[in-house]
């Protein structure tokens, strides 16, 4: 009999649902996962009798919050402890790393936990793996407590700053679908790099993510290109996420504006004030530009060389007693160092 099998009834009398993991892989050898309960991991103990890892969803399905120490420094849970309260429930992790367990009280998922030097990550969503999982690195195992000490666990000890933050919030579901895996991992990178000392941290915090259970697990080499390149925009200045003011287009886009510059400078003003959300470009705005006021035609006509050529899309026309129009911009910012309004800080 597999660890899976052998462990699951133990779990799920301490009211934990588990589900069988891939050790080699390190991810989920079954769907839906997340949102399983005890009866479905019950079903896959008997379908999976041989397997020798196992993990369960953190968060709220299960009542725990994983406090995940991403190095083999007890000294840095030793720091951890000191921040967020010790926890009862210790366990090695088969690369020699740490989780602490934690009674679930409402936390997010947060990747780079702000205030260390070293890799601390929140995990108030995702999955973690369990002792005594069996992997190709060695295997899991509880260092101080066990699953009796789950009913006395404490709520992890939360600075105002964290318990608010809900950026890097896992969502409690796989819906993270195949199209989407790319931008939402590079999305996350661009906003851990300012907390990461290199490339190498980053990449580090990105199989960690792509490994966490939020979507099936993108490959290897993806990986690294998707940290390469948010790291690259990152040291060089153009990482909106991490708070840096700019505006910045493809060249193509620029070329294009050169034909209207009433078109071009409203083009600039809206990105550098509404990069990342829609927006309204209505007409009482052309008394208010930093130029002076323009006439009527002259705004309207710019507003409309944007729509026309595609750099701006209307998505809801202007509604009498509702609003006016709205839009958003055209293109996106993605892993391939395209950058519009689609997702961002702005300034």
């Amino acid at each position: 009999m597999g660890l899976f099998a052998e462990w699951q009834p133990a779990y799920a009398e301490a009211g934990i649902a588990t589900f069988p993991v891939d050790g080699i892989a390190k991810r989920p050898a079954v769907g839906n996962y997340l949102k399983a309960g005890c009866r479905a991991s019950k079903q896959w103990a008997l379908k999976f009798p041989a397997v020798d890892a196992l993990g369960f969803a953190c968060g709220s399905r299960n009542g725990v919050t994983v406090l995940d120490v991403d190095e083999a420094r007890e000294s840095l849970l030793g720091d951890a402890f000191a921040r967020f309260g010790r926890s009862p429930v210790v366990i090695r992790t088969a690369s020699g790393k740490f989780h602490a367990w934690y009674r679930h009280n409402g936390e997010k998922r947060k990747i780079r936990a702000d205030g260390f030097d070293g890799p601390i990550d929140i995990l108030g969503g995702g999955f973690a793996v369990a002792p005594p999982s069996r992997s190709s690195a060695g295997q899991y195992e509880f260092l101080e407590g066990s699953l009796a000490d789950l009913a006395n666990l404490p709520p992890m000890r939360l600075p105002d700053a964290v318990a608010n933050d809900d950026v890097e919030q896992a969502a409690q579901s796989d819906t993270i679908g195949e199209g989407q895996r790319n931008n939402s991992l590079w999305i996350a990178c661009m906003k851990a790099a300012p907390s990461c000392q290199s490339l190498d941290s980053l990449q580090r915090f990105a199989r960690s993510l792509n490994e966490s259970g939020e979507w099936s697990p993108l490959p290897a080499d993806e990986v690294g290109r998707v940290a390469g390149s948010a790291w690259q925009c990152h040291i060089e200045g153009r990482n909106g996420f991490a708070g840096d003011t700019f505006v910045q287009v493809p060249t193509p886009t620029f070329d294009n504006l050169a034909a209207s510059a009433d078109a071009s400078y409203l083009y600039w003003l809206l990105k550098r004030n509404h990069w990342g959300r829609e927006f309204c470009i209505a007409n009482e705005w052309r008394k208010h530009l930093p130029d002076g006021e323009w006439s009527r035609p002259k705004f309207t006509a710019a507003r409309q060389f944007l729509v026309d050529n595609g750099f701006v899309v209307m998505i809801r026309p202007a509604i009498k007693g509702v609003g006016p129009a709205l839009f958003r911009f055209a293109d996106q910012f993605g892993p391939d160092g395209v950058q519009g309004g689609g997702r961002g800080r702005g300034v």
